[in-house]
C-alpha cells in the first residue's frame, strides 16, 4: 500500500472504531477500482472479440479475393497455354514440310544420276516404239 502524505495533524491517537470505519472505507473504494477496472477489461474483452470478428471477416474476404484472381490468372494461362499448344504445332508442322522439302531435294543431288538415266531410258523407249520424236534416228 502507498503511503498517506504526511499532514500537519499530530500523532493523535485514533479510536478504533474510526480506524475499522477507515479501513472499510478503504477496502469499498478498492473494490469499487477494482470492478472498474474489470469492466474496463471486459469492454476491452468485448472490443478485442469485436476487432477478432472483424480481422476474421477481413482474412475471409481477402481468400474470396485471392481465390477469385486465382480463379483469373488460372483462365488467363489456359488460354495462354492454348494458344501457345497452336502455335508449337503450327511450327512442327512447318518444319516437317521443310525436312520433306530438303529430303527430296537431298534424294534428288544424291541420286542424279540415276534420276537422268531413268529419263533417257524412258525417252529411248518412247523413241523406239514411236510414241515420240526426239530426232536423234539416222
Amino acid at each position: 500500500m502507498s503511503r498517506l502524505p504526511p499532514s500537519n495533524v499530530s500523532n493523535m491517537p485514533v479510536p478504533e472504531s474510526h480506524t475499522k470505519t477507515l479501513e472499510i472505507e478503504v477496502l469499498r473504494q478498492i473494490t469499487d477500482a477494482l470492478h472498474r477496472a474489470a469492466d474496463r477489461g471486459d469492454r476491452t474483452e468485448s472490443k478485442l472479440d469485436d476487432i477478432g470478428n472483424i480481422l476474421h471477416k477481413v482474412d475471409n474476404r481477402l481468400t474470396v479475393i485471392e481465390n477469385n484472381s486465382l480463379d483469373r490468372e488460372v483462365e488467363r494461362n489456359r488460354v495462354s497455354i492454348a494458344n501457345l499448344d497452336k502455335r508449337v504445332l503450327y511450327l512442327e508442322a512447318s518444319n516437317l514440310r521443310r525436312e520433306g522439302a530438303m529430303g527430296i531435294v537431298e534424294w534428288g543431288v544424291k541420286n542424279w544420276p540415276a534420276i537422268i538415266g531413268f529419263f533417257i531410258l524412258i525417252a529411248i523407249i518412247l523413241e523406239v516404239t514411236g510414241q515420240i520424236n526426239i530426232g536423234v534416228r539416222r
